[in-house]
């Protein structure tokens, strides 16, 4: 029997042999010698693996947030099978690995440990980093696999996903693509695509693998197709991947994320890969503080080191072609391009952990040049990416606009912190208000910051927190009959950004109501309306706010039936008295004319100049009146085609902190003033301390109004 000849390793990596004579790593100026101890690739690596803990450590105290909720509550409902044949609880995505699988199995180990979950992602993320060093040495050689993971180690990408849980759908997805890649490279094909199969019911950001692994394992003067040929199981894996997704789908009928597939966000899409390339995230002037700064400089300084002592440089042979570099450079650039092609689906709402998978072949192809050069360059250069991925990390701000072009994050670890920050707060005051609560609630928030994730859907969060699934929770402004009918009701508000409850407060409904008319949500107000009549049949506040409610929903009988039982005139005017009030008001007579204008408006109530007039007396004595915005609604509603009416109802929402719904009316004002309006010194000022304080508003009033 023949012995079988084992090929050297560097043959097996695709890497030319040392020099005759020359013992591999030993020839080329070695990195460290001299100064530093050399370390082999695996010591190095471990290093590096420790600099990413050191950097990342304080994400292992992260809370759940947003999202976590909703996957923690399905999880926690019934048997794993029941969890993974249930519709998804955002239903934008098929991702049962990444989301229903992973919870069910970490929330039943740990008891629903916050803790366990973000220790998983870190394990994972160390997985990432490993395997990217495993896969990067058999394209480049060790040298080039060690700063590719450095590079990514430092990589503020990572910290969304490690702050988060449900960062486990990107963590699982890179490194089941990357294991898929090993795989590939080692031969063993067939286990590589059950890992591509893995990685995208995780997160479909891999899909592309097949293509990756394509020019990642074509050897010397191979063909192409032959190279193809072998990457099949990869392909039949995406194949089979599509087709359980089209399946789900088409059985589920579920809403999925809208996708905005343009020639303008794919530019943007490919745009932000360069931009993240090299750590690079602004907004506006905003900047903090790297933080926390020791934890910085000590991962580093470990990576330099590991960089320094491990990351020696396989000598060419004399004369020789460098087809290892050749063969790292075109995987790396093919690699990063590919992840970032379905990023261009959802480029309106990009944030840089999207990209941790194309941010891998940056860091490959990256790891091929920089190995290939002098180690000041190549320690500069790691030493700089780390300087920039720090102040992208520290920035204080994220992306509001939802559009390509924005020159950060939608979410990042601003986004994050803060929000969590502000959830476990209004746990905190909602659990000393209410240590428990009675089976079958119904919980009812209002004023809650927008995008903190306190709540969302039906109240995971709320039944998380009391560990009872028959809760539900909702924001006010969707209250209706139906879910109060169900159990008691609880009304939570933010007040001066504590949260308190309003249960007892009677007056609690008549401000949500005027919250909702605010925020033109008419029904959410009937519905507030209609339960304040309920529990009060003589507020006839009520019924005089409800009347003009119902006439915005277009129900202009039952309206006029509400007038007449509240005694009020249906007369259309213009009132007689309106001239002599106005003079009167001109001399300074305020109270007097507000005695007046109060029979006016009770005899004339369909006179819409009777309700302005009526307003501005009321918004003169307090800018805060309720009887302000009630009278401005009124004469907006009256004469819906007056620019005038439609400026003060914007400068009234505006004044009540309603910006976005502000903004929109005043868009709607600048359509029907026309010429008139462009010459508005005072609206064109508001519009332009809105369009530089909120983005979002500024979005609205570029739009043309639909009104």
């Amino acid at each position: 029997m023949t012995r079988r000849t084992r090929k050297p390793r560097a043959e097996r990596e695709g890497r030319p042999p040392a020099a005759a004579g020359t013992r591999a790593g030993a020839a080329a100026p070695a990195v460290g010698r001299g100064v530093l101890p050399r370390i082999g690739p695996g010591a190095a690596l471990a290093i590096i693996l420790a600099a990413a803990l050191v950097l990342q450590f304080g994400a292992l105290r992260m809370p759940f947030f947003a999202d976590d909720y909703l996957f923690l509550d399905q999880a926690g409902r019934g048997s794993l099978i029941q969890t993974l044949t249930e519709r998804d609880p955002i239903g934008n995505f098929y991702r049962p690995v990444g989301r229903q699988l992973w919870f069910w199995i970490l929330s039943r180990a740990s008891g629903g440990s916050a803790l366990v979950f973000h220790a998983a992602n870190f394990a994972l993320w160390l997985a990432v980093l490993a395997l990217l060093f495993a896969v990067t040495r058999r394209l480049a050689g060790p040298a080039a696999g060690l700063i590719a993971a450095a590079l990514l180690a430092l990589h503020f990408a990572a910290d969304v996903p490690l702050r988060w849980a449900a960062g486990s759908q990107d963590l699982l997805a890179v490194a089941g693509a990357l294991g898929a890649l090993w795989l590939h490279l080692s031969g063993r094909r067939g286990w590589a695509a059950v890992a591509l199969l893995g990685a995208l019911l995780s997160k479909e950001v891999v899909a592309l693998t097949p293509l990756i692994a394509v020019v990642a394992a074509r050897g010397r003067g191979e063909s192409w197709r032959a190279s193809a040929r072998r990457a099949w199981p990869l392909a039949a894996a995406v194949v089979a991947w599509l087709a359980i997704a089209w399946i789900v789908a088409r059985a589920r009928g579920g809403a999925h994320e809208p996708l905005s597939l343009t020639p303008a966000a794919a530019i943007a899409a490919f745009a932000h890969l360069f931009q993240l390339a090299v750590g690079i995230e602004w907004y506006s002037t905003a900047s903090g503080p790297i933080r926390p700064l020791l934890a910085w400089l000590s991962a580093l300084a470990l990576v330099l080191l590991a960089v320094a002592a491990g990351a020696r440089r396989v000598p060419r042979a004399a004369g020789g072609r460098d087809t290892g570099n050749g063969r790292g450079l075109a995987t790396g650039i093919t690699w990063a391009l590919a992840g970032a092609v379905p990023i261009a689906a959802v480029a309106n709402i990009w944030s840089a952990y999207f990209y941790l998978f194309a941010l891998c072949g940056a860091a490959v192809a990256l790891g091929t040049l920089l190995e290939a050069g002098h180690r000041e360059w190549t320690l500069g250069a790691i030493a700089l990416l780390a300087w920039t991925s720090a102040q992208s990390s520290a920035l204080p701000a994220h992306a509001l606009l939802r559009e390509p072009w924005t020159t950060c994050s939608h979410v990042n670890r601003h986004y994050i912190e803060r929000g969590t920050g502000v959830v476990q707060r209004y746990v905190r005051h909602m659990l000393a208000a209410r240590p428990s609560l009675p089976r079958r609630s119904t919980v009812f928030f209002s004023g809650i910051p927008g995008a903190v994730g306190f709540q969302t859907a039906d109240g995971p969060l709320v039944r998380w927190v009391y560990r009872d699934t028959s809760l539900r929770a909702y924001f006010t402004n969707s209250f209706d009959q139906e879910k109060a009918s169900r159990g008691p009701c609880i009304f939570f508000e933010v007040s001066k950004d504590s949260l308190v409850d309003k249960t007892e407060d009677r007056a609690q409904f008549m401000r949500t109501a005027l919250g909702a008319i605010l925020s033109d949500r008419p029904r959410a107000a009937r519905e507030m309306l209609e339960f304040a009549r309920g529990r009060d049949s003589t507020n006839a506040l009520a019924r005089y706010w409800l009347a003009w409610v119902e006439w915005d929903l277009g129900h202009r009988e039952r309206a006029e039936q509400l007038m007449r039982e509240a005694g009020l005139g249906l007369d259309a005017g213009p009132a007689p008295q309106l001239d002599s009030c106005r003079a009167a008001l001109a001399r300074g007579d305020s109270v007097g004319v507000w005695r007046v204008m109060q029979h006016v408006v009770s005899r004339h109530i369909l006179d819409p100049e009777a309700h302005a007039l009526l307003a501005d007396l009321a918004f003169m004595i307090s800018r805060e009146s309720a009887g302000g915005v009630i009278e401005a609604y009124a004469a907006r509603l009256l004469d819906a085609q007056s620019a005038r009416e439609w400026r003060r109802w914007a400068m009234t929402q505006i004044q009540q902190e309603r910006v976005l719904e502000g903004a929109g009316s005043l868009r709607r004002y600048f359509d029907l003033a026309g010429p008139e309006g462009q010459r508005d010194i005072e609206a064109l000022q508001t519009a332009a301390y809105l369009r530089a304080k909120y983005p979002v508003a500024g979005a609205a009033l570029d739009r043309r109004s639909a009104r």
